[in-house]
């Protein structure tokens, strides 16, 4: 179900707005579920602004660990 939630056709953003982030925010259940899919943290748009980019930094590190090793799409 949580799969289904993803946006079909584009590359995710670190967002709260949008799966797989939302789906964290839900519960503690939903957090771990979400968080224990790495397929669910497999595409990435990275958005490469100067303001927050410690931030940003700390965030596509999580993104990226949370996917397992999995092949990942990254998109600049």
């Amino acid at each position: 179900i949580f799969l289904y939630c993803l946006p079909k056709d584009k590359h995710l953003t670190y967002t709260s707005r949008q799966a797989p982030m939302l789906l964290t925010s839900i519960c503690r259940q939903w957090r771990e579920v979400a968080v224990g899919l790495p397929m669910s943290w497999c595409r990435l748009r990275l958005q490469m602004r100067y303001n927050n980019w410690e931030k940003r930094a700390f965030c596509y590190d999580s993104w990226l660990k949370r996917s397992g090793g999995r092949p990942l799409s990254l998109r600049i």
